[in-house]
């Protein structure tokens, strides 16, 4: 699962969509939109992070990485996660 970020043809809005990476039956890849969340800039990032704390609960991996988790240049921090 990822998230994108789509805009607006000729307009400058930008909208925030969980999406899940698949192939068709054709071995095309494709990209299903789940939801949208709604306008970038007008998110409350701390609703977002309450949201994927809350979503951790249903899944295997219990933890969220984050960038500020990251130490520069050391990427052995990243198999430890």
């Amino acid at each position: 699962m990822h998230t994108r970020v789509s805009r607006k043809k000729d307009k400058t809005y930008q909208y925030l969509k969980p999406c899940e990476a698949y192939r068709s039956p054709e071995g095309q890849p494709r990209t299903l939109v789940l939801t949208t969340l709604g306008r970038l800039n007008q998110l409350d990032r701390r609703k977002i992070d309450a949201a994927m704390e809350a979503l951790l609960a249903y899944g295997t991996n219990g933890k969220i990485l984050r960038a500020s988790d990251l130490v520069p240049g050391d990427y052995q921090s990243l198999a430890k996660s």
